[in-house]
């Protein structure tokens, strides 16, 4: 009997994990599809990519450059669908587009490939893994240990030519999708002893 349960827990087990790199998976290729948009977006648009951050550069590129619904991953039990009618805001989306105020070309206001433009908002996670949408093109999938947008820029940012000047708008703009979830930050300052 002992040994049944074992293994009814053990494959319970697997198949837990196996759902969950099928979510990262389709979540990957959710990414991938926003990144292709986000190319021919920046092909009509003097290769400047959306200028807003948040839900609303996603939003200039749902209507005409990508039609099929991408913006919430699988695992994302928070994020509400959006109506066709109605603009993209972020509860409709899983995703933190931090890519506003850069381009792809020769109108080139900053960035390398290995930028990131987009991310899995890191709370809806707690296996501490987000995939990561580049300026190249790519999409990988990392360990960030991160509560909010910010936090996970921050930490991409390290390893990743963190004094190139490109990093203020990826912050601010990692700031204004927390600010749009109503979450705030204690500083230094503030915090009691």
């Amino acid at each position: 009997m002992r040994f049944l349960l074992m293994l009814t827990l053990l494959a319970s087990v697997a198949t837990a994990q196996e759902v969950a790199q099928k979510d990262q998976t389709q979540s990957v290729k959710f990414l991938q599809a926003i990144s292709g948009s986000i190319m021919v977006y920046s092909v009509d648009n003097d290769e400047l990519f959306p200028d807003k951050a948040g839900a609303a550069g996603l939003e200039q590129i749902r209507s005409q450059y990508l039609m099929k619904p991408v913006f919430i991953a699988p695992f994302d039990k928070q994020s509400v669908p959006v109506k066709e009618e109605e603009k993209l805001t972020e509860k409709n989306t899983s995703y933190a587009y931090v890519g506003a105020g850069l381009s792809n070309g020769k109108g080139y206001t900053g960035g390398r490939v290995e930028t990131p433009i987009a991310f899995e908002k890191p709370w809806l996670r707690k296996d501490g893994k987000i995939a990561i949408l580049y300026l190249g093109g790519n999409v990988f999938v990392k360990n960030v240990k991160a509560e909010n947008c910010l936090e996970a820029a921050n930490a991409l940012r390290k390893d990743n030519y963190p004094n190139e000047p490109y990093w203020d708008k990826i912050i601010a703009n990692a700031q204004a999708i927390d600010k749009a979830h109503g979450i705030t930050y204690q500083t230094q300052t503030e915090k009691t002893p």
